[in-house]
């Protein structure tokens, strides 16, 4: 905050304040570039830039802390493949799951605490009291952590299959391949390789290097073209857009925005629908969360929702835990 800044009672910069600061604190916006790839930049820049103009005039905190809390969770988001839009974006279950898995890992827990709380007085700020009460479930049925149903996927199918060269085909079955059926975020996918791929007993097993390091598995449905592909691609290569010089690219949403086609696919909400595969599977809570690569509950619960229900003697049998009428598999 700058000197001789005035805080009412509520914790909010003054009007007064505001006003006479209008212009510095426009340019302050205005010239704002944070130390990320240029390309990333160039995606979130104007959500960034739009959301804080609007939300400083009522918040304690300066624009240079609104700038960097922002961009961090935009470009977190974007990489994810959210819309860019505040309802989405800002929603405090989105800022939730950022915090818990998104943060760089040298970030203190005082420092994930400060970004919180910027982000959720920007998130007050904009969207108003609907911020200030968590949400389970969104507020539009269009939102990007949506799943797949069964016959959308046969038609992302059918559109990696009608792409118009081999390599294009090639690369959008892995993208639906190892998102859709390994859970894989963006960031997750531009980082693998071939080598980061092992069939152990007829399983194919993805070892995810980088920041949220783990492994998972394919799920049988979209283990045979994927093994197919990748027996002919050498170790060393990335599994998807295998001429990729570098890993800090939107190699990813270029590559959809270039695709033939009209149903194109969302890589988030391909991962939402390896996540709600899971739940309504019943596989164990602990073995998700590794499996997904996050390390809070509140990363999953935003997809109960979407897990379809069961009769009602299956459900009095799973309780009751009655192995041989409601078995879990």
């Amino acid at each position: 905050m700058n000197a001789g800044a005035t805080v009412s009672s509520d914790g909010v910069l003054s009007k007064q304040h505001s006003n006479a600061g209008g212009r510095s604190v426009t340019e302050r916006i205005e010239r704002y570039t944070p130390e990320i790839p240029s390309d990333y930049w160039n995606a979130i820049e104007e959500f960034v830039r739009s959301c804080v103009a609007d939300a400083q005039p009522t918040t304690a905190y300066s624009v240079k802390a609104l700038l960097a809390a922002l961009t961090q969770l935009a470009r977190w988001a974007w990489q994810l493949g959210y819309e860019l839009e505040r309802r989405v974006v800002l929603d405090r279950f989105t800022i939730e799951e950022f915090i818990a898995t998104g943060c760089p890992k040298t970030w203190s827990n005082a420092s994930r605490g400060n970004c919180r709380s910027q982000l959720f007085r920007i998130s007050e700020a904009l969207l108003g009291a609907d911020a200030r009460t968590p949400r389970l479930i969104p507020m539009s049925t269009s939102a990007p952590s949506k799943p797949y149903d069964a016959q959308e996927i046969v038609a992302l199918r059918s559109w990696a299959d009608g792409q118009v060269t081999p390599t294009r085909r090639r690369d959008a079955l892995v993208l639906l391949s190892l998102c859709a059926g390994a859970g894989l975020a963006t960031e997750d996918l531009l980082a693998l390789r071939v080598r980061d791929i092992q069939e152990v007993n007829g399983c194919l097993l993805v070892n995810v290097t980088g920041r949220r390091a783990r492994q998972t598995a394919v799920l049988a449905q979209w283990e045979e073209k994927l093994a197919d592909i990748l027996s002919s691609m050498s170790p060393d290569t990335y599994v998807f857009r295998t001429l990729r010089t570098t890993e800090k690219s939107n190699a990813v949403t270029n590559f959809v925005a270039e695709a033939s086609g009209t149903n194109k696919p969302n890589s988030q909400r391909l991962r939402a629908t390896w996540i709600v595969h899971h739940l309504s599977a019943a596989t164990p809570v602990n073995v998700l969360m590794s499996a997904a690569g996050v390390r809070s509950l509140e990363a999953l619960t935003r997809y109960v929702q979407f897990v379809p229900g069961i009769e009602a003697s299956e459900v009095r049998a799973r309780l009751r835990g009655d192995s041989t009428k409601g078995e879990l598999h």
